[in-house]
């Protein structure tokens, strides 16, 4: 017999799967292949959008003075931070709107759904990008910045590595916190 839950949700969904169980969630090696596609296509986003800022920042700086050095230094800020979020985004925007699923995750036929096996909704999506945003601060101390960003990416790495192999669903804390689950695609 099916429950409230079930028989509320959405059975013509691609992501409705049921509960989820540990087994459903058995897709380690599906989402590092997903993180590895959705990370280059990140760098790609980040670039393009800190790039014109970086150059209108290079021929502003260029043109010399204290002024043009500040608006040089006020152009690259906001353009770290526009890049930044703009990979928070990726990750809200897709998984929010677009059937649980950023493009490494739809390549490679998995999705993220609530604990009951239910779309996940934008503010849920927003709660396991949450991570993201942390990183942010580092990109406004330039080369420093991604120095000092690798111990703490890294951190982020293994905790969410540790989160997934000690939880009953393979969850990272971000989606613990968020009551999400990663799982295949139906």
């Amino acid at each position: 017999m099916a429950t409230a839950v079930e028989a509320e949700r959405r059975t013509d969904s691609p992501t409705s799967v049921g509960t989820p169980t540990r087994e459903d969630t058995d897709i380690i090696g599906k989402r590092v292949g997903a993180e590895l596609i959705d990370n280059v296509l990140m760098f790609v986003l980040y670039v393009a959008v800190m790039v014109p800022f970086v150059g209108a920042s290079a021929l502003l700086g260029g043109a010399g003075g204290d002024t043009a050095a500040a608006a040089a230094m006020g152009g690259a800020l906001v353009g770290t931070l526009l890049a930044s979020l703009s990979l928070y985004l990726y990750n809200v925007g897709l998984e929010g709107w677009w059937d649980g699923q950023t493009v490494g995750k739809r390549l490679l036929g998995i999705t993220v759904v609530q604990e009951d096996g239910s779309d996940v909704t934008p503010g849920k999506a927003a709660i396991r990008a949450a991570p993201l945003l942390a990183m942010a601060p580092f990109g406004m101390l330039g080369v420093i910045g991604g120095i000092l960003s690798m111990p703490v990416f890294g951190c982020f790495l293994v905790v969410g590595i540790v989160s997934i192999a000690v939880s009953d669903k393979r969850q990272r804390l971000a989606d613990r916190v968020a009551g999400t689950v990663v799982v295949e695609a139906h």
